[in-house]
């Protein structure tokens, strides 16, 4: 999952666009509120199930193979 972290990496930044981090989500239980934690920095977010993450909004842009 890519997420907003306020930390600073120059291969991610590079990668997947400045401040956006490759993150794992922590919370198994499709109930509890949804966590996430930065692979760069540590750093627990808490996110609302609504909040989209770039892979999402990426999807409707994504290029036909040919």
């Amino acid at each position: 999952m890519l997420y907003r972290c306020t930390c600073s990496h120059e291969f991610q930044d590079r990668m997947y666009g400045r401040g956006m981090r490759v993150m794992n989500r922590l919370a198994r239980d499709l109930k509890a509120p949804l966590e996430v934690r930065c692979t760069v920095c540590n750093t627990v977010h808490g996110l609302s199930r609504a909040t989209p993450n770039i892979e999402e909004r990426d999807d409707t842009q994504k290029k036909v193979g040919r």
